[in-house]
């Protein structure tokens, strides 16, 4: 099915989206494990998507503290403000990493943990969040020290005649996320994908699900 069919981003012009996602388009060859550019701009394209949401509500909050500042007196805004602004500083870091390989044309700096599934899957997704417990129910430490999260992008990734999910960090965060990914890598594939089944409704609203699918389900 064709990524146009399904979703449609307004994140960049048609130049810079066709630049910058071209190796994973549509034309481009099926997904390599052991190519560096592609997990990188699947890693980046969760990523972009998620800050330019998060950046378009900040300025939502702005324009409305302008024209309404007495509605921020209230302490459920100011503290709504509050937590935009920290998830701005979250967020920032990452962007300033992708910008910075992306105008030097290299793709390092990126931990990428690859799930092959020896089946085409019937969905698509892509999402940057920080799950709150591993595949055992043990939670992960994505908060540090200082209040901040810190969150890792998934793609979710199906392909003619089997599938990829790809969990991607930055590699100064991969500490955060080395146990996780470890436990991933020597998991069974059922176990996996009931983790992912349960986590990716509550957590991502970017699910795009074949027609196939969609239509095998009940009224």
């Amino acid at each position: 099915m064709s990524g146009n069919k399904a979703t449609t981003q307004s994140c960049f012009c048609d130049l810079h989206d066709t630049e910058l996602f071209k190796p994973i388009e549509a034309g481009a060859p099926d997904f390599d494990p052991n190519n560096e550019k592609m997990k990188f701009v699947y890693a980046y394209k969760a990523f972009i998507f998620e800050y330019a949401k998060q950046l378009h509500l900040m300025c939502l909050l702005k324009e409305s503290f302008a024209e309404r500042p007495q509605v921020f007196s209230l302490p459920e805004r100011v503290k709504e403000y509050r937590i935009q602004c920290m998830r701005m500083e979250e967020f920032e870091p990452v962007k300033k990493h992708f910008d910075s390989e992306i105008m030097l044309g290299t793709h390092n700096g990126i931990e990428t943990c690859v799930v092959k599934i020896p089946y085409q899957i019937g969905f698509a997704n892509y999402a940057y969040i920080a799950p709150d417990f591993d595949l055992n129910g043990e939670r992960i430490g994505t908060i540090d020290d200082t209040g901040k999260m810190h969150r890792i992008a998934i793609t979710v990734l199906p392909e003619s005649s089997q599938s990829y999910i790809l969990l991607s960090c930055l590699r100064s965060e991969e500490k955060i996320y080395h146990d996780f990914f470890e436990q991933i890598q020597v998991s069974e594939i059922s176990k996996i994908l009931y983790y992912f089944n349960l986590l990716l409704p509550l957590f991502s609203e970017n699910l795009v699900i074949s027609e196939n699918l969609w239509n095998n389900h009940s009224e």
